[in-house]
């Protein structure tokens, strides 16, 4: 009962985590005044997410309390698509990716634990 538990609660933060980062990514394009905590906090959330999560989260600190650093910025590009006619490219689909993706991986991770506990593994 306890693993259940502790990927409830993983899977919350992990979740929170992912709003922060995605309000704080959208408060930095924009120019926002709460880019720097909102960079912060995210990053810290991230630490935790072992190795690429650790290093991401170590970066953001690092640009948020160093003015070097941020004055060091690369001009920013526009990453956003732009879709043309024929492309085969949908804005509907694009908003439902993400979601859909969340859905698949809780799904694998509770199918894969339930396989587990029917076969008397331990976790």
């Amino acid at each position: 009962m306890h693993h259940r538990v502790f990927f409830a609660i993983f899977t919350v933060a992990s979740l929170v985590v992912g709003i922060l980062s995605c309000l704080a990514g959208r408060t930095l394009r924009r120019k926002g005044p709460f880019a720097r905590p909102l960079v912060a906090i995210g990053s810290v959330g991230n630490l935790i997410y072992f190795p690429f999560g650790t290093i991401a989260g170590i970066i953001g600190l690092a640009w948020c309390f160093s003015d070097r650093i941020r004055s060091a910025e690369l001009l920013s590009i526009e990453l956003d698509h732009k879709a043309a006619a024929g492309d085969g490219t949908h804005s509907w689909l694009q908003k439902a990716a993400l979601p859909l993706m969340i859905v698949v991986l809780v799904g694998s991770l509770l199918t894969v634990d339930g396989w587990g506990h029917a076969h008397a593994l331990s976790s």
